[in-house]
């Protein structure tokens, strides 16, 4: 998810109660774990490529940093997709206290036990070919990489401080790959904050804990908008998230971009002011975080609505699947433009007639094409999902895999480099599918073992279980007390 959103893959066995709902699920699991592999290539890339980039065709070329980053993006849409899809479904106070006891530790632990497995390998000198690697990098590329120069320290203090940290900064300095799990927190606690108000206001006035033939749960709530029937919970749905995603989107957009526009600006315009500093900057980017962490909020409570066994939704998915306009065209139109997020320029710019042009539209291009992605997938027909689900056993691995792949470029990858380029003479292009190759396998070996031995003992069932043992040392305390106050009573009496 993701980080955490790579982190949770026990939401599918929470979805399992419904054919459809599983199946969305599972699709999910697999986009994380496909996320994460993507990830790990962009790396392998960085290590291996030697320079290599894919060719240009017709002027466009394949960018493996921008499917890195949607990637990423994904991960977060999915972790606020999946915190909140539980507790909008059951509106119970202990369904969100749980997920938000649980999230720092679903991340946080196995991040300190993947690190400390990487400080005992460069400890007991797993990366002693690093030099070799770069010496052969700025022979090949003439220029001297330092790309992850200090990832792996050897003082065992600060790999607990560096591991411990992400819970309270946005700044990593070694590790780097790390740099989404206080991202994740943040997240979480901003899903956590707006999943109950958002929720209250959508079902109010709808009697939830009630339910007959005619109106269960209160769904068969109409209004009439342009001359057409439409849910009123639902419309309420579409209209708050609506509203959040545009505003967030809108004015976080203009602020980062306030400087990067050209066109007829006014010399006195509120843009026109110097650049503001760079920790105002760093606090105004978190728009897109938000905006990612909404819109898998957005999803999850049109996703619970439309679970919600009534005429309506019914009626919805059988004339949504019975034309292929609407199963094929939104989810095939949501792919084929997330895809195309990969090829965009570094330095892209956005044209708005002659009169005004948007500079470095890429990030936001990314932000787009991760949800263009995210959404495919949940648009996506049963069949398509059917075959994702095939993969699903990725997402299990997914956040091992993202947390482990770099000591696997270290250890196994960096010797293989350093011997092949001595013995032998490899293209450019040859040498990276060849390591990627060789590595994939134990990457995924040494990730499935860690994800049963030690992610999902620690990160998962031990907060779980503390959670819950806590939850019943509160609740034995109460009836204590109710037990005393009703023998005072008695006793009065």
């Amino acid at each position: 998810m993701l980080a955490a959103g790579i982190a949770t893959g026990t939401e599918k066995k929470e979805c399992m109660k419904k054919p459809d709902a599983s199946s969305r699920c599972e699709a999910l699991d697999a986009l994380r774990g496909l996320c994460a592999c993507t990830v790990a290539f962009n790396h392998f890339r960085f290590a291996f490529a030697d320079g290599w980039d894919p060719p240009y065709v017709r002027g466009v070329t394949w960018r493996w940093d921008n499917c890195a980053l949607i990637a990423v993006y994904v991960f977060f849409i999915i972790s606020g997709h999946v915190i909140a899809y539980r507790y909008l479904q059951t509106g119970t106070l202990e369904s969100l206290l749980g997920a938000a006891f649980r999230r720092v530790p679903r991340l946080v632990v196995p991040v300190l036990a993947a690190n400390l497995i990487l400080w005992l390998l460069a400890v007991l000198g797993a990366n002693r070919f690093e030099e070799g690697w770069r010496s052969i990098q700025k022979q090949m590329t003439g220029v001297d990489t330092t790309w992850c120069n200090d990832c792996f320290p050897t003082d065992l203090g600060v790999v607990i401080q560096t591991s411990l940290s992400v819970m309270w900064t946005f700044h990593v300095e070694h590790f780097l790959w790390i740099w989404t799990i206080p991202i994740e927190i943040f997240g979480s606690a901003m899903v956590f904050l707006l999943a109950p108000l958002l929720r209250s206001f959508i079902n109010f006035g709808f009697p939830l804990w009630r339910s007959s033939p005619l109106q269960p749960h209160g769904s068969d709530n109409f209004i009439r908008l342009g001359g057409l029937l439409w849910p009123e919970r639902l419309v309420r749905c579409l209209a708050v998230h609506g509203m959040l995603l545009t505003v967030v989107f809108v004015v976080g957009g203009m602020y980062e971009h306030c400087h990067d526009i050209t066109g007829r600006m006014a010399p006195d315009s509120w843009c026109a002011g110097p650049q503001p500093p760079w920790f105002v900057m760093r606090v105004v980017v978190l728009w897109r975080i938000i905006f990612l962490f909404e819109l898998g909020l957005a999803s999850a409570q049109i996703r619970v609505l439309l679970s919600v066994p009534a005429k309506w939704t019914q009626a919805v998915k059988s004339k949504w699947s019975a034309q292929w306009q609407t199963k094929w065209l939104p989810a095939a139109g949501c792919a084929l433009f997330g895809l195309g997020a990969c090829t965009a320029e570094p330095n892209g710019s956005m044209q708005l007639g002659d009169w005004l042009s948007i500079e470095k539209t890429l990030s936001d291009m990314i932000m787009l094409g991760s949800a263009a992605i995210f959404l495919g997938v949940l648009l996506s027909p049963v069949e398509i999902r059917e075959r994702l689900s095939k993969l699903s056993f990725l997402g299990d691995m997914a956040f091992s895999i993202y947390l482990l792949h770099m000591g696997v470029i270290w250890s196994i990858g960096l010797p293989l480099y350093v011997w092949l380029h001595g013995h032998l003479k490899v293209p450019p292009g040859v040498m990276l599918p060849l390591i990627f190759a060789a590595c994939a396998g134990p990457l995924l070996f040494i990730a499935r073992g860690f994800w049963l031995y030690i992610e999902e003992p620690l990160g998962v069932r031990l907060p779980q279980q503390t959670f819950n043992a806590l939850k019943q040392t509160f609740v034995g305390t109460r009836e204590h007390w109710e037990r005393m106050k009703i023998m005072k009573a008695s006793l009065s009496v």
